[in-house]
C-alpha cells in the first residue's frame, strides 16, 4: 500500500502539475488551429497580389 507521505505530494503537486500541461495543451492546439488558418489566408492572398502594399486603404490620420 502507498504510504501517506506520497500520497500527499502526489495529490499537491503532480496531479494539479497534470492537469496543467492538459490544459495549456488544449488552449495551444486551439491557438494553433487558427494560426494555420490564418497563415493559409494569409498565403493565399501573397500568391495572387504582386505588392500588398497599394492594395491597402490609405489612413486618413496619416500625413503623406
Amino acid at each position: 500500500m502507498i504510504e501517506m507521505r506520497y500520497i500527499i505530494p502526489i495529490l499537491l503537486a503532480i496531479v494539479p502539475g497534470v492537469a496543467g500541461v492538459c490544459i495549456l495543451a488544449y488552449f495551444a492546439l486551439i491557438d494553433w488551429e487558427a494560426l494555420q488558418k490564418a497563415y493559409d489566408r494569409f498565403s493565399e492572398v501573397v500568391a495572387t497580389s504582386s505588392d500588398l502594399y497599394l492594395q491597402r486603404k490609405p489612413n486618413k490620420t496619416s500625413i503623406a
